[in-house]
């Protein structure tokens, strides 16, 4: 029986029940044409297009293993660094519990895992382009916007993942490491925690939009890149111009974060509304446009 040459999961369920089925034959008449490779890939035949999807996010194991180490080994090495000194040092370096460090370690940690969240969503979102695999995915009776979301809850779910095993670990260590007098409670901790999950999984479903939209990973994070970073730096060191600084999501971001990552500043309750307003706007927008242009997109 000839075997089709797409990858398993590409085939539905009727296609995977072919090939396997073809390969059972194969196996009882005495020849296999299964390879090693093949066989270690019979998993994949039973999944669901969603556990496919995300089987094929995380087995880019270069990819993934970037997400990892920005959004959790930088940090859990500058923590034990830290914490080795106050051990050493405990005059001179504080503990890893003290509000100043918990903060800014927090404020790190979301950088960083926004990085690894635009680099999750921008290959979720496109990846499947340059191996022509979404041609695949659509002739075998899948729709495109089924395609385009299941990709964007994928993203969502791995950097999520990640996220809280990065948080709670590090919410844990900085608890029952700090000082006796506790000033970093719970509730600190958790404001705190969930502030960088929305500033991450914004960023993760904006560059996934993006990505879409332009249908190339390298455009997506340069725009990302020059819009936050460059623009919207040079923006706010203006305050001239209060307006334009809001329009640009990073400020907007940056403007409700707590005040243990924001050296004490309280946000205001307007300013609170004009940030949510913002918020569902870009990720509006940036959706609609990924998904139009998935719609469109030539295969």
């Amino acid at each position: 029986m000839a075997r089709s040459k797409e990858p398993i999961y590409m085939l539905g369920n009727a296609g995977s029940r072919a090939v396997a089925a073809g390969g059972e034959n194969d196996m009882a008449g005495g020849t296999s044409t299964f390879s090693a490779a093949d066989k270690s890939s019979i998993k994949v035949k039973q999944m669901n297009f969603f556990t496919a999807t995300m089987y094929s996010l995380t087995h880019r194991r270069g990819l993934y293993i970037a997400a990892w180490l920005l959004s959790f080994g930088i940090i859990f090495i500058i923590a034990l660094v830290m914490e080795i000194l106050h051990i050493t040092d405990p005059v001179r370096f504080s503990p890893l519990g003290t509000i100043n460090k918990f903060g800014g370690l927090s404020s790190i940690m979301a950088f960083l895992s926004s990085v690894a969240g635009v680099l999750l969503g921008t290959a979720a979102g496109v990846g499947d382009l340059g191996v022509g695999m979404l041609r695949n995915l659509v002739a075998t009776g899948r729709s495109r916007m089924s395609v385009f979301f299941t990709g964007l809850l994928v993203s969502l779910t791995a950097i999520t993942g990640i996220m809280l095993t990065t948080l709670v670990l590090f919410g844990i260590a900085s608890y029952f490491l700090g000082p006796n007098y506790r000033l970093l409670t719970f509730s600190v901790i958790l404001r705190a925690d969930l502030w960088i999950i929305l500033y991450v999984l914004v960023w993760t479903v904006i560059s996934f939009g993006i990505a879409n939209w332009f249908g190339s990973r390298s455009i997506a994070i340069g725009v990302i890149l020059v819009s936050d970073l460059f623009i919207g730096g040079i923006l706010s060191s203006f305050s001239a111009y209060p307006g334009w600084r809001q329009a640009f999501i990073g400020t907007t971001l940056r403007q409700i974060m707590p005040a243990v990552l924001n050296h004490g500043s309280v946000t205001r309750i307007e300013t609170g509304w004009q940030a949510a307003i913002v918020i569902i706007l870009w990720l509006t927008i940036t959706i609609f446009l990924g998904a139009r242009q998935a719609l469109r997109r030539e295969l």
